[in-house]
């Protein structure tokens, strides 16, 4: 199995250079149709561009409960779906590549806030009648297709209205200092609709996609996220907070050892198998990681690179929609 270095969040700002330990992949390893990639460098080159990203989805990415990540590095992106922000009331820092499309819910958009920036997409999509007046995009906007929306028909009143409606987005963009840059003030034949769009005029975009090009972020789109080889695992009780299990949960990590130490490669890193991770129920519920210490630690060093996998996935209920 390949041996991979711990890689720091790609746009992490003004942060201190980061001792890069051996960490073996296993046991984990990327598959193409369904064969294990024995090659050591593009195994490490696949998961050096996953670490690009905090939030990834190969096929989307949904945002639906209220939710905060307001930390600048690290991306949030797709490989061939789309990003999608529902219900409102979501702060995302960090750039966005959608391997697809980025779509907002309409009028339920108010009090989102895109922070930092770069985002690219293909598509535009806003549903419904999108006037989210309170929303917030900060950052540059690069989409190479065009702009969708249900209200008004855009085949049928192409000018004012329609026009209106983007520019809402276009103003989203523009108070938060952002630019947006589309060719959605062109024709636009699309072959799968079998559908020209006529251009939009009047629109305050930045500029067009096509003079944009050059530090646009690319979309991963040969990029999935990596198997779980799970001979041998014992799965621990799920991570629970709810009104039934508590509002606070402790998970220790526990401290380098001098055997951890004399394995080759040394082992840095914990790795912790629960059945599920689970919150939901009530307001004001906390999960603390807790870290070894200097002190704790055989190699003398602060915390430890900890990996927690979830058999059964992330359930997090609406009720906890100020879950830290």
């Amino acid at each position: 199995m390949a041996i991979v270095g711990l890689t720091p969040s790609t746009f992490a700002q003004e942060a201190p250079d980061i001792e890069q330990d051996e960490v073996l992949l296993d046991p984990l390893h990327f598959e193409v149709d369904g064969v294990a990639i024995e090659d050591e460098k593009e195994t490490q080159r696949r998961w050096t561009e996953l670490m690009k990203y905090k939030l990834w989805g190969s096929d989307s990415v949904i945002f639906e409960a209220r939710l905060r990540i307001a930390e600048p590095s690290g991306y949030t992106g797709t490989a061939k779906g789309d990003v999608i922000f529902r219900s409102g009331y979501h702060t995302l820092g960090g750039p966005i590549v959608s391997g697809n499309d980025l779509e907002f819910s309409g009028g339920s958009a108010n009090d989102d806030t895109l922070l930092n920036g770069p985002v690219r997409a293909g598509w535009l999509k806003l549903l419904d009648n999108y006037n989210a007046s309170n929303a917030k995009y900060n950052g540059v906007y690069y989409f190479e297709g065009n702009v969708t929306f249900d209200v008004p028909d855009r085949l049928e009143n192409p000018n004012g209205d329609a026009s209106n409606v983007v520019n809402n987005f276009i103003e989203n963009v523009h108070k938060g200092g952002g630019k947006i840059y589309a060719n959605w003030d062109k024709d636009y034949y699309d072959v799968g609709m079998n559908l020209t769009f006529p251009g939009l005029p009047n629109l305050n975009l930045d500029g067009s996609f096509d003079n944009s090009l050059k530090d646009v972020p690319e979309p991963e789109r040969d990029l999935s996220v990596p198997v779980l080889n799970t001979n041998g695992i014992s799965w621990e009780p799920a991570i629970d907070v709810s009104s039934n299990s508590g509002k606070i949960v402790f998970v220790h990590v526990p401290p380098i050892t001098n055997d951890d130490l004399n394995q080759s490669p040394k082992k840095v890193w914990f790795d912790k198998f629960v059945e599920n991770i689970q919150a939901g129920g009530s307001k004001g519920e906390i999960i603390y990681i807790l870290m070894p210490s200097s002190k704790h630690n055989a190699n003398r060093k602060s915390g430890r690179l900890t990996r927690i996998f979830s058999r059964d996935g992330f359930n997090f209920q609406n009720s906890a929609n100020n879950l830290r």
